[in-house]
């Protein structure tokens, strides 16, 4: 086109560039001027303020516990914008934009800071959460015979959880082995259920019936 340009951006930088991007260190209201010039000396100048607005400044909140129990919640918190967007693992979480997020699932969290005119940044931290799995419960019995002891085999699948086990015989008897026997003083039909309690979780309880007979 013949043009030559000058951009100066109010705050010493400049660029002769046609469309340039420029990155300012702080916020402030700048002056910024273009001057065109032909080949034949002819100018033209225009200038334009510009308003900075300061990057939003917050924190994650670390949570007091660094796992969630099943079927529950933690409450993450952040501070320092009236917006916020969650992530988990890198993924919008859509629709999550309070101060306040709580998480059911495991995984990193992250949360971006936004302003009121949009500036928008990264929290510093993240916080990395752990979803306790529930036991997948399961027993088999061995020796039905009045008289004898009854065998039960614990299989439970703890998927390395620690946890506490709580036998119901259904003669009235209880048992916290991990595999006990138990000797049935008459012949017949018992629903014997087995409760597991996770040690991180003690609330959280399942169980699981089977007749013997």
């Amino acid at each position: 086109s013949g043009l030559a340009y000058l951009w100066t951006f109010g705050d010493g930088a400049s660029s002769r560039l046609i469309s340039p991007q420029h990155t300012y260190a702080f916020s402030y209201t700048f002056r910024v001027q273009l001057i065109s010039s032909g080949v034949f000396g002819c100018a033209d100048t225009a200038s334009r303020l510009l308003i900075v607005h300061p990057m939003p400044t917050g924190l994650l909140n670390q949570p007091v516990g660094n796992f969630i129990c099943p079927g529950d919640s933690l409450a993450l918190t952040a501070t320092g914008g009236p917006l916020f967007q969650w992530y988990l693992d890198g993924a919008e979480l859509t629709d999550e934009t309070g101060t306040r997020y709580n998480a059911t699932h495991g995984g990193i969290y992250l949360v971006e800071i936004i302003s009121n005119v949009g500036c928008n940044t990264l929290s510093a931290d993240s916080v990395a959460l752990t979803a306790v799995p529930r036991p997948v419960i399961q027993f088999s019995t061995y020796k039905f015979c009045s008289e004898l002891p009854v065998v039960f085999t614990n299989q439970t699948n703890t998927s390395g959880e620690a946890v506490q086990y709580r036998w119901d015989f259904g003669d009235g008897a209880q048992g916290t082995s991990v595999s006990p026997t138990h000797l049935y003083q008459q012949a017949g039909t018992y629903i014997v259920r087995l409760t597991t309690v996770l040690q991180r979780c003690p609330a959280s309880r399942d169980s699981l019936e089977k007749p013997v007979e």
